[in-house]
């Protein structure tokens, strides 16, 4: 991360995937987003700057040079707002997140805010072969294993406590009669 000329950040918000692009060298930072070619407000518009600080703070820690020089350290006190890069619109509500794997996987993050990529540079059956090998390919990945393995652990962990033997007795059980007359299992 050191010493990496572009970061990606994909962010997963309100159920929509996007990517912002990090271009360390030019100091520019850009969004690709698949429903949105432009900025949807000033929500977004915090998110993106926040998200720049903290990949800035990210390379810092990593033992670069922060791309603020002049800034505090504090995160959020330095940003770049994001530049909304024309991309292919996805057809549908829930392609957002295979088309954000297409842009890391495809796009020359040097070329960002040169070239148009607004027209489709997929066709359907190109994201549908996609789908089906990146799905095998996620499914079946070795960190899902460890994933497993560690929800596993935590729950065997996490055990539900004994109830107490006061609790238990039933001297101490109650029953709609009992609620109506005022009386218990005890006092019978």
């Amino acid at each position: 991360m050191k010493s990496a000329p572009y970061l990606f950040a994909p962010i997963l918000y309100a159920k929509h995937w996007w990517l912002y692009v990090l271009d360390v060298d030019n100091k520019k930072f850009y969004a690709m987003d698949s429903l949105n070619p432009k900025s949807p407000g000033r929500d977004r518009n915090k998110l993106g700057r926040f998200v720049s600080s903290v990949l800035d703070q990210m390379r810092v820690l990593a033992g670069a040079k922060t791309m603020f020089p002049n800034k505090t350290r504090a995160v959020g006190s330095h940003s770049l707002l994001p530049k909304y890069i024309p991309v292919p619109k996805q057809p549908n509500a829930y392609d957002c997140g295979v088309y954000v794997i297409k842009y890391m996987e495809y796009v020359n993050p040097s070329i960002l805010g040169k070239r148009d990529f607004s027209v489709s540079i997929w066709t359907e059956a190109e994201l549908q072969e996609f789908r089906e090998q990146n799905v095998e390919r996620i499914l079946y990945h070795g960190d899902n294993y460890y994933r497993y393995q560690a929800i596993k652990a935590a729950n065997s962990a996490t055990r539900d406590a004994k109830p107490s033997t006061t609790l238990q007795s039933p001297y101490t059980h109650l029953n709609t009669a009992d609620l109506e007359s005022g009386k218990s299992d005890a006092s019978k």
